[in-house]
């Protein structure tokens, strides 16, 4: 994934980008979970982004 960011980097991309968890069928309360820990690594790595207001 690290080397993803690095190619967005280089073309100065400046958009959205959609991650999905595929995890068909999934108990209740796995997704959530599996959300959150994707999005704090995604933030480590730091394709999360805060914008001028604030909001992540």
């Amino acid at each position: 994934m690290e080397e993803f960011l690095k190619v967005l980097i280089n073309v100065n991309f400046n958009g959205w980008a959609i991650v999905e968890q595929d995890m068909y069928p999934a108990p209740f309360d796995k997704p959530l979970l599996v959300s959150k820990r994707t999005y704090e690594y995604l933030e480590y790595i730091g394709m999360v982004k805060t914008d001028s207001f604030g909001i992540k």
